[in-house]
C-alpha cells in the first residue's frame, strides 16, 4: 500500500522518525516534544521566517507558511518578548508535538485516542496507522546518512535534529558511530541559528532524561 502524504514540514518528518516500528510506539513523549519543537524552529528559520538577533529569536515581518503548526509557533514568537532559541525549544514543546500528531491523524497516518488514566488524569494514546509513511521517512533518513543521495539543507537539518535528540528509533548508536563524520558534519555545517536550536534540543533532552523536567 502506498504511503499517504504527511505535511511537508520538518516537525512532521521528525515526529514520524520518532515512531519505533518494532516496539509499536513513539519514543518518550517529553523528549520527542523537544525534538519536534526544535524542528519547527529550524523549519521556520530555513524558510526565512525567523532570524537571530544577538542570540534572541525574532519573527521576520509578517511572513507565513500556510502550515497551521508552523504558523502557530511563528505567532507565539511574534507576540511574546524576545527569548533565546533554547528557551523556545522548551516553551510549548508538548502542545507542538500534540498538534503535529493531530496533523498526522488528519492525514490518516496516525490515530489519536484521548483518554483519562484511572478515569481522572488526561492522556493521549498516539499510534502510526500507516506504516508505509513512517517507513518512507526512515528510509529517506538512512539514504542520506549512508550517502546514497545528495544531501540538501533540509536533509542535513533532519539528520542533525535526530542526532541532537538522540532519536534511536531513527538512528541507532551503531549507525551513529559508523557514519559519525557525516552525522557530525550536518550540525557543524548548519547555519548559526540552526546550531543554536540543536544545542537547545540537546540540553532540553538531557535535562529531561536526568529528571530535570522541561
Amino acid at each position: 500500500m502506498a504511503a499517504r502524504t504527511p505535511p511537508d514540514t520538518l516537525p512532521a518528518r521528525l515526529c514520524l522518525l520518532g515512531w519505533d516500528a518494532d516496539k509499536q510506539r513513539f519514543t518518550q513523549g517529553q523528549e520527542l516534544g523537544y525534538v519536534v519543537r526544535g524542528a519547527a524552529l529550524v523549519d521556520l528559520s530555513l524558510r526565512g521566517c525567523l532570524s537571530d538577533d544577538e542570540g534572541k529569536v525574532r519573527a521576520s515581518g509578517s511572513k507565513r507558511t500556510g502550515d497551521r503548526v508552523l504558523d502557530d509557533v511563528l505567532r507565539q514568537i511574534g507576540e511574546d518578548r524576545p527569548r533565546s532559541w533554547g528557551a523556545w525549544v522548551r516553551r510549548g514543546a508538548r502542545p507542538t508535538l500534540a498538534a503535529v500528531q493531530d496533523q498526522l491523524a488528519s492525514a490518516r497516518i496516525a490515530s489519536v485516542d484521548e483518554r483519562r488514566r484511572l478515569g481522572i488524569f488526561p492522556g493521549r494514546r498516539v499510534a502510526v496507522t500507516d506504516p508505509a509513511a513512517a517507513l518512507a521517512a526512515h528510509q529517506a533518513l538512512h539514504e542520506v546518512v549512508v550517502g546514497r543521495r545528495r544531501m540538501s539543507e533540509w536533509d542535513a537539518a533532519v539528520v542533525a535534529l535526530v542526532a541532537a535528540g538522540d532519536l534511536r528509533s531513527a538512528l541507532s548508536r551503531q549507525e551513529r558511530k559508523q557514519y559519525g563524520e557525516r552525522v557530525t558534519a550536518c550540525a557543524d555545517e548548519a547555519p548559526p541559528a540552526v546550531r543554536k536550536v540543536l544545542r537547545g534540543v540537546k540540553s532540553a533532552r538531557q535535562n529531561a532524561h536526568a529528571g530535570g523536567g522541561g
